[in-house]
């Protein structure tokens, strides 16, 4: 099973030890002191001993063991080494796993459908374009039960993707119109968030209907905006396209070259390789792109938080 996984079930453990060892710890004492004389002063220190055990308990399940396991982090594998090989290799067992039955997740909501999107993803950008539309369409066939629109708009945009890629334009635009829909009853952070993402989608499907205006200027202007690497080679890669079919060689070439340097193991970057060799140009492949994690202070906060409840839940109140 990959990392990731591990991880989240060992979390998972440490939190259920957490919560056995404190609810043992209360029961004993409380069972020990209930037939004292106790002052007010030692039967209000008991609850609030109590209350920080519980307390801990619930910032590690629900807050620490999410932020250090969550699977969504493992899409940095795409985004920014753009690897989806890695990337499926990260969450296919678990898929299988899930399909089985084998794996119930505490948050089965998040992590199923998370595990479902990310795969499918991998598959996308593997040229495995049957394997991610059957995922895809299972996804949003549930999307019922997922909470907020953010989550919804990727769900379907990634549908919606798919299906460009597969040249049913008609079905594209559905989903795409679906998660248009969710966009406009959004909040303002998710609209920050997907705008660009909706947009782009929206002027592939007018550029294969012939709608779109002035293409080259569009895509260039998207190098600008582009978040991450992914972003940038698939940018180059229709770039490349787009002057090809203008009869620039020369800036075709260049875009082609830097499909490779941003694509890593992108089905594109493939096809950005023999497009390269059918005019004898000879380039290196790609070196690896490695990503930073960043140091994130909430999580540091949070831990904190639940190494001083834990030590004060140890203190037996009887010793004051």
């Amino acid at each position: 099973m990959p990392k990731w996984y591990k991880k989240l079930m060992s979390y998972y453990s440490i939190a259920i030890f957490v919560f056995t060892y404190y609810f043992v710890y209360m029961i004993v004492y409380f069972t020990k002191f209930l037939s004292l004389d106790l002052s007010a002063i030692q039967i209000v220190f008991g609850i609030l001993t109590f209350i920080l055990c519980m307390g801990s308990f619930l910032l590690d399940l629900l807050f620490l063991v999410p932020f250090l396991a969550n699977p969504s982090k493992q899409l940095l594998l795409l985004t920014n080494e753009c690897n989806p090989q890695a990337l499926i290799e990260s969450m296919e067992p678990v898929y299988f796993k899930l399909k089985s039955g084998r794996i119930i997740f505490i948050t089965s909501t998040l992590y199923e459908l998370e595990v479902k999107y990310m795969l499918a993803f991998g598959y996308l950008e593997n040229a495995e374009f049957d394997k991610a539309l059957t995922i895809m369409e299972d996804v949003c066939s549930n999307i019922n039960i997922v909470k907020g629109s953010y989550r919804k708009i990727l769900y379907y945009s990634l549908l919606s993707n798919i299906y460009i890629n597969i040249q049913q334009i008609e079905k594209a635009k559905f989903y795409l119109m679906k998660a248009q829909k969710e966009y406009a009853i959004s909040n303002s952070k998710t609209r920050s968030l997907c705008n660009d993402l909706l947009n782009t989608y929206q002027y592939y499907i007018d550029m294969i209907c012939g709608k779109a205006d002035e293409p080259l200027q569009y895509f260039s202007n998207r190098l600008q905006q582009s978040a991450n690497a992914l972003e940038h080679a698939h940018t180059y890669w229709i770039l490349a396209n787009l002057y090809r079919n203008e009869g620039n060689a020369e800036q075709e070439v260049d875009c082609l070259k830097k499909t490779i340097t941003y694509g890593y193991r992108l089905y594109i970057t493939e096809y950005a390789f023999k497009a390269l060799q059918d005019k004898n140009i000879i380039v290196n492949p790609a070196a690896p792109l490695r990503y930073k994690n960043k140091i994130n202070i909430v999580f540091y906060l949070i831990c904190l938080a639940c190494i001083i409840m834990m030590l004060i839940g140890c203190i037996p109140f009887f010793v004051l």
